[in-house]
């Protein structure tokens, strides 16, 4: 569902720059229409240490043993974080 609101803010965003962006400072310098004749850019295929670790990452997170005990930990978190605030605020 959240992903549902985030696709939806972020059309209605875009649709809203389209519509407006005439009245943006240097708006004449907006061309899309133009095709660059450079020729495409070279794209590696092989694997990057940033990716790998985001691969990683993501898998341990789908672990059940793990997700369990970050939700704890953010359980416990938060309880401490209130609790701090509630010793602050009196």
């Amino acid at each position: 569902m959240l992903k549902d609101i985030m696709m939806t803010c972020m059309i209605l965003h875009n649709m809203i720059v389209e519509d407006e962006r005439h009245t943006y400072f240097g708006a004449n310098d907006f061309d899309y229409d133009q095709i660059d004749n450079s020729g495409p850019e070279s794209v590696s295929h092989n694997p990057t240490c940033n990716l790998m670790q985001f691969i990683e990452r993501h898998n341990s997170i789908r672990d059940r043993g793990i997700r369990s005990q970050l939700q704890a930990d953010l359980i416990e978190h938060l309880g401490n974080f209130k609790a701090n605030r509630r010793n602050l605020e009196i």
